[in-house]
């Protein structure tokens, strides 16, 4: 059933899954997401909330999707490339790092601010943007990054990566050799201000430490107190 819904509704931006909330990426120029959840007064508001700044919102019918949204996210890479932000009442630092190591591009803990919410799905959604031209390709000896088409190439092996983790890795190819500050990486890739109690930024880090692992063993060191260094 999951995958009956996303081929039918494959124009969409942001997917969002209450209770665990999920967020699409962007394409073309209208800004579309899916809702999904089974508290339906929840998913009213929050469309009709979103509706006012020009975003549209599908929102799946009972038993569109039979699955808990855990065993969604698991499945979710397999379908499709879209970006993922979780909304959730489990906002322990346990829950956010699953949730994080299993593939979301944010997670966001209830109560919540609707405003914060809006401002996070357009950072999604201008994450994944495919606008060409807007930045130079990245080619090393070992990375090849094509930002128009959002695609890395490792060794000349394309490596699958979310749109949080291209962004990350776009960064620390800029300043190869360099250690590169938390809060500088917080602010350029997730567009927001770095705090240590914020563990999203680690978690990125070694998921596409590990997808890399595949080519480079610790090919992103961490500097305690510092940042990271990418040392291929």
């Amino acid at each position: 059933m999951l995958r009956k819904v996303t081929k039918e509704k494959d124009n969409l931006q942001v997917v969002i899954i209450l209770s665990i909330l999920f967020l699409t990426r962007k394409i073309a120029m209208n800004k579309q997401i899916l809702l999904v959840d089974d508290d339906y007064e929840q998913t009213d508001l929050l469309s009709e909330y979103l509706s006012a700044y020009n975003i549209e919102c599908d929102i799946a019918e009972d038993g569109e999707i039979e699955i808990d949204g855990i065993s969604l996210l698991k499945q979710l890479p397999s379908l499709t490339d879209t970006p993922v932000i979780m909304l959730t009442a489990k906002d322990s630092d346990i829950d956010r790092i699953i949730g994080l190591e299993l593939g979301a591009d944010d997670y966001i803990g209830k109560p919540y601010n609707p405003r914060e919410l809006l401002a996070r799905i357009n950072v999604v959604i201008k994450r994944n943007q495919r606008i060409p031209n807007q930045q130079e390709n990245l080619t090393t000896s070992i990375f090849q990054l094509n930002h128009d088409k959002r695609t890395c190439f490792v060794n000349q092996v394309e490596l699958s990566l979310t749109g949080t983790e291209f962004d990350l890795l776009s960064a620390l190819i800029k300043r190869k050799g360099d250690i590169v500050d938390k809060s500088l990486l917080s602010e350029e890739v997730l567009q927001r201000e770095w705090s240590p109690f914020d563990r999203s930024l680690d978690v990125h880090i070694s998921r596409l430490r590990k997808k890399l692992s595949v080519h480079h063993e610790n090919a992103i060191k961490s500097v305690r107190g510092k940042g990271y260094q990418l040392t291929v």
